[in-house]
């Protein structure tokens, strides 16, 4: 018998619930990315070919086969890792691969072993079930009152069970990186990946491919600040644009 290559494997689609209300019940949110592709709720990405190639290869290796993203502000590190649930399910058709926001596992404890409850639930699940841990830690690493950010808290909780068997990917800001790259344990277990600013051309291209090529759109690019803005700001600023002048469309105000 041919031993099969695929490095995950799910037993059955019960298994997935399982592994989503077993942490809904300990009150840990879990975003199952491979249902939101399913239902068209995770756009593409354009001009990430060689860093999508790249992470691919990270999640497929035997032993360093974790990933942090890093990035500036707004750059679309969560969109690029969301999206790679569309190539996943391509490269290896049994693997699956969940969000859990990193504020949503520091925010309302009342002890840091609370915490590092919730962090065993979650890597015991998805070292069970198969599952690759997304850590979105987007808005997590705001520093306040000289404290260590939640984001930084949680990740340095987690490092006790880097050695489990789960893969994790994780998005954080570059100063963030910096200070995983020099932790033994982070770099033991995971690569980083630092995704560059989209130039202008390839920024406008982008908003047009998402937006649609009008002149309404060009016109509300250039109200946005034009391609000078990181792309996450200038997609948020032209879907409120585009929205406002929908309901403008529906409504017939009239101004004093």
């Amino acid at each position: 018998m041919t031993q099969s290559t695929h490095l995950f494997t799910i037993e059955s689609h019960q298994d997935r619930k399982a592994f989503y209300s077993q942490l809904k019940e300990h009150g840990i949110h879990a975003s199952d990315l491979m249902n939101m592709l399913a239902a068209g709720n995770i756009p593409d990405v354009l001009y990430r070919e060689s860093e999508i190639l790249s992470a691919l290869a990270i999640l497929s290796c035997r032993n360093t086969n974790s990933l942090v993203v890093s990035g500036n502000e707004g750059v679309g590190k969560s969109c690029f890792v969301r999206n790679l649930s569309r190539y996943l399910l391509q490269v290896q058709s049994d693997c699956h691969l969940a969000e859990i926001n990193l504020v949503s596992l520091s925010a309302g404890n009342t002890s840091a072993a609370e915490m590092e409850k919730k962090l065993a639930l979650a890597t015991e699940l998805a070292a069970r079930h198969k599952v690759i841990l997304y850590l979105d830690g987007t808005h997590a690493f705001a520093h306040e009152n000289g404290q260590p950010s939640p984001g930084m808290q949680v990740l340095t909780a987690l490092k006790p069970y880097l050695m489990t068997p789960f893969r994790c990917i994780i998005s954080a800001p570059c100063e963030a990186m910096e200070q995983l790259k020099n932790d033994a344990a982070y770099k033991k277990r995971f690569r980083f990946m630092t995704l560059c600013s989209l130039n202008d051309t390839q920024k406008k291209n982008v908003i047009l491919n998402r937006f649609g090529n009008t002149p309404f759109i060009e016109d509300a690019l250039a109200q946005s600040g034009g391609e000078s803005r990181e792309l996450h700001q200038l997609i948020e600023n032209i879907d409120y644009l585009q929205a406002l002048e929908r309901v403008k469309s529906r409504l017939a105000f009239t101004e004093s």
